[in-house]
């Protein structure tokens, strides 16, 4: 789900979630960061942002 959605309120499968934890991810986490801080601003009580994102995920996790 693109963060412009979010931001614009467009919140689709997240509508009624606001009690259940939310794991947000993107590529770097800077976006995934702003979605979290929006959500939050809209009463979701379970954000969680994946720091550094898939870029730090694939680094700690990739096989050799």
């Amino acid at each position: 789900m693109p963060l412009g959605n979010i931001q614009n309120g467009d919140l689709g499968p997240l509508e009624g979630k606001e009690d259940e934890e939310i794991i947000i991810h993107c590529r770097s986490g800077k976006r995934s960061a702003a979605a979290c801080l929006y959500l939050d601003s809209q009463g979701f009580k379970k954000t969680v942002n994946v720091e550094g994102g898939v870029l730090a995920w694939r680094d700690a996790f990739e096989a050799e």
